[in-house]
């Protein structure tokens, strides 16, 4: 067992000598109500965020969910008869000063040894919220609907300690599943999405993409939903990342990976879709012939453009999404290395130079998609349909790569200088 306090309106005359009292003074505040809130339990390394303009606070306590102690103060008092467990002490008690729904002060109970009988007192000091200007003292009190009387509270002093309810310490109402995943301290809690790479993406769109001057288009990109807290924890407006993909990909429902990378390589809708297309040879004995291709430069709509850190991912796609720049596509077996030339977005796609399967020209070309980085910070995610022919000997130079820019969709509009999310 631990510490409870139990509150009395009036100490009489008979009470027994092994009584412990806390007596607190309101003072000045104007409180008409006390209630003393109990520290249970350290919560090392948790920071709790109570609502819109109050202070985060680094030092979090638990305290009794269940369980309010409240008296009335009478004559400027409020008492407490402090009951002990197995415990010799009390822990961290703050005494808090209400009229109606707003907190009028405070004070931090020293320990009290609850063995030994007496009467203690406290007296509250005149507190507001951290909002408020001046130097303070500040209090911050909050609870789920923000009516404070009728549930268990979060009681924060700033720069000293919090003390929260252990079931739901944000005080905001909702726990899992309806509290964000990791938003356990934070009142109501809303996360953007925050996708930076295509394994984390959860949805895809059609979004405006925009520069200093202003809209220039739209283009289909990954998103993220997000997440806040409510009766449904995960919102459903998917939020556009810097990722974009052919605008054929932005007619499938939702994130289908194999409806997009079907969508890649068709030429539906206003227009084409960009498509790299490349030619390998293949030596008598079917084995891929040493190469170096470099990726036209004219797939982005810059060819002097930087671009850094090329990866592609071969089909079919499978979430999560995982681009690498060294690559083997099982349908072939063939083995390829993508990198930048020159720091520009022409990028050479090589051969390996390690043992590869020898390869059927008969089969289906390759297909992956390209994840160029141009420097404005976007990713774009072109398709590359690798095919095979069969040479009597392998030639100085291979065929090569081409792309049919000419129609091109919002895709290549990601290449823009200044382009903003």
């Amino acid at each position: 067992m631990g510490i409870r306090a139990v509150a009395i309106w009036a100490l009489l005359a008979g009470c027994s000598d092994s009584t412990v009292v806390l007596d607190v003074d309101v003072a000045s505040t104007g409180a008409t109500e006390v209630e003393l809130v109990i520290a249970e339990q350290p919560l090392d390394g948790k920071t709790v965020q109570g609502p819109p303009g109050t202070l985060p606070n680094q030092v979090v306590w638990t305290r009794d969910s269940a369980t309010r102690t409240t008296a009335a103060a009478v004559r400027g008092h409020a008492k407490f008869h402090i009951v002990a467990g197995d415990q010799n002490a009390a822990p961290t008690i703050i005494a808090v000063g209400f009229a109606g729904e707003v907190a009028k002060g405070f004070v931090v109970v020293p320990a009290l040894p609850v063995d030994r009988p007496g009467i203690y007192t406290a007296t509250l000091a005149l507190a507001t919220p951290s909002s408020a200007a001046g130097t303070g003292p500040h209090l911050d009190v909050w609870a789920a609907g923000q009516t404070v009387r009728t549930g268990p509270v979060c009681i924060s002093i700033p720069g000293t300690r919090a003390i929260v309810p252990a079931d739901d310490p944000d005080c905001d109402g909702f726990v899992a599943p309806n509290e964000c995943p990791g938003g356990d301290f934070v009142f109501r809690d809303m996360q953007p999405a925050t996708v930076t790479k295509a394994a984390d993406a959860s949805c895809l769109g059609v979004f405006p993409l925009t520069t200093a001057m202003g809209s220039i288009g739209d283009t289909c990109r990954l998103g993220g939903t997000g997440c806040t807290d409510g009766s449904v924890a995960q919102s459903t407006t998917c939020q556009p990342a810097k990722i974009c993909l052919p605008d054929n990909a932005c007619t499938c429902n939702g994130l289908d990976l194999a409806c997009l990378a079907g969508k890649a390589f068709t030429n539906q809708g206003t227009g084409k879709n960009v498509v790299i297309d490349c030619t390998v040879e293949l030596d008598p004995g079917g084995n891929v012939c040493p190469t170096s291709m470099m990726l036209p430069g004219r797939v982005p709509a810059a060819s002097t453009r930087n671009c850094t850190a090329p990866s592609f991912v071969a089909l079919p796609l499978q979430q999560p999404l995982q681009f690498a720049s060294d690559l083997s596509f099982p349908s072939s077996g063939a083995r390829y290395v993508l990198g930048a030339t020159d720091g520009t977005c022409k990028l050479d796609l090589v051969v390996h130079n390690g043992p590869t399967a020898s390869v059927d020209p008969t089969i289906s070309p390759d297909l992956g998609l390209v994840n160029f980085h141009p420097s404005n910070g976007f990713a774009v995610l072109i398709p590359i349909r690798i095919s095979y022919v069969k040479a009597d000997q392998c030639s100085p130079q291979s065929p090569g790569c081409t792309a049919d820019t000419s129609n091109g969709n919002g895709e290549l509009l990601c290449f823009a200088d200044g382009a903003l999310p």
